[in-house]
């Protein structure tokens, strides 16, 4: 447990640590919903969708958002970029 002495020393040693924390919060909290704002768009945005697969990533972004919006960005990703044929010539 932490107590009301060890609080203060590390005030004491870097009086900017309660808000470079609360900062750090405040970025992290920016940074997610930013993620999961993009991926919710991309998904009701996206052609290649349907109905029913639009409804399940959101739900999956819903439940789980951090680990849903970047499993989004990653299958999205795979399934835009055009297959690359092999030209070895020898």
């Amino acid at each position: 447990m932490v107590n009301a002495d060890q609080v203060g020393l590390a005030e004491a040693v870097n009086p900017a640590l309660p808000e470079l924390g609360n900062m750090l919060w405040i970025v992290s909290v920016a940074l997610i919903l930013t993620l999961i704002v993009a991926a919710l768009s991309t998904i009701w945005t996206s052609k290649n969708q349907g109905l029913l697969s639009r409804v399940l990533w959101t739900g999956l972004v819903a439940l789980v958002p951090v680990i849903g919006s970047v499993a989004w960005f990653i299958y999205r990703g795979s399934r835009s970029r055009p297959a690359v044929a092999s030209t070895n010539r020898f």
